[in-house]
């Protein structure tokens, strides 16, 4: 895979992003890359019952997920994946893990995720992660499970 992956303009005007994390000060940093790298249409939620409202809400296109939420962030990405819950349970997952947590990802979260990104996360590395997870949306047949950091 490429690490310099570009999306085209049109494409980040339309797509719309879900950043999910409890931290504040970690979602508004992630916020910030994501308008540097030229995204319009970015909602936040706190918590993983704020963001199936919001999912249901707007129909993300991707959804950026910090693992260490916890539970709150294990069982949002189970909820997301489950037809029963939710509109969109194909919706590319990036999920955010530290290099710490790397060892201890369960496989709840590897079947929930489509990417991994490891923090602090980077403005190429979101970057190219966002793109790959498009990419997969648009041809599945590119999926392929990677740690990018």
């Amino acid at each position: 895979m490429t690490t310099d992956r570009i999306i085209p303009a049109a494409r980040l005007a339309s797509t719309r992003v879900l950043v999910v994390n409890n931290d504040h000060n970690l979602r508004k940093y992630v916020r910030n890359l994501l308008r540097v790298i030229g995204f319009q249409n970015i909602h936040e939620a706190a918590n993983g019952a704020t963001g199936l409202d919001i999912i249901r809400a707007i129909r993300p296109d991707v959804i950026i997920l910090d693992w260490e939420m916890g539970v709150d962030g294990e069982r949002f990405a189970q909820a997301v994946r489950s037809p029963g819950t939710s509109p969109n349970p194909d919706v590319p997952i990036i999920m955010l893990i530290s290099l710490a947590s790397q060892g201890r990802v369960t496989d709840r979260a590897l079947f929930s995720a489509t990417k991994f990104l490891i923090k602090p996360v980077s403005l190429q590395s979101l970057t190219s992660s966002i793109a790959a997870v498009i990419e997969v949306a648009n041809e599945p047949w590119r999926a392929v499970l990677d740690i990018a950091n």
